[in-house]
């Protein structure tokens, strides 16, 4: 299958209990760090996410397997296509492709964003710090350099920021998540983005 770029959600209300439990699915180092986590809700939110995310990868041909993690701290199954998983209250995102793909997906809150990036990236493209911390964080996901690094990077200069913007414009976009009106997602891929994904 190539030229594919598929977005994926998962009810975290009305399915987490049912697919938490679903632990057949789940590799060693996924249990290991749903098991880290103190309150049950986010183990419950943790697992269910993760297992939604076998469940769908298997749609593709993936194997089950352990879920490994790369120098930068990107997931990855082998013998599975690209993939990228963010989740929030109540609903979980996943992101499936045959070129790497980062998403991110944040309940819609009041928050305070100080990080000079953020707000330049918000005044600049006219969304809230909240949106343009989303589309920063699948840019991360997409490029596997961590949000910390990414931030930094642009944090040094105007002309970093502008080359950054140059290339955002092709391939970051926000997803449109209709019935989900208190969340904001973003994706970001080499790949065409899909028909319900919006160019930033």
């Amino acid at each position: 299958m190539t030229g594919f770029l598929d977005i994926w959600l998962i009810d975290l209300e009305g399915d987490a209990e049912r697919l938490s439990a679903r632990t057949d699915l789940i590799g060693a180092m996924e249990l290991r760090r749903s098991e880290a986590l103190l309150r049950r809700a986010d183990r419950v939110a943790y697992l269910a996410s993760h297992a939604g995310l076998r469940i769908i990868l298997e749609k593709y041909g993936a194997p089950r397997g352990e879920l490994f993690r790369d120098e930068c701290g990107k997931p990855y199954l082998v013998g599975a296509p690209e993939f990228s998983l963010s989740r929030t209250r109540g609903v979980a995102i996943v992101a499936v492709g045959d070129k790497p793909v980062g998403v991110d997906i944040e309940a819609i809150r009041p928050v305070v964003l100080t990080e000079p990036v953020v707000t330049w990236t918000a005044e600049v493209r006219g969304v809230t710090t909240l949106e343009a911390w989303t589309a920063l964080e699948a840019w991360a996901k997409w490029k596997g350099c961590g949000m910390a690094r990414l931030l930094g990077c642009l944090g040094r200069s105007e002309t970093l920021r502008s080359n950054w913007l140059s290339l955002a414009r092709k391939r970051l976009g926000t997803v449109l998540l209709p019935g989900h009106a208190r969340v904001c997602a973003a994706i970001c891929s080499d790949a065409e983005l899909p028909l319900h994904a919006l160019r930033l």
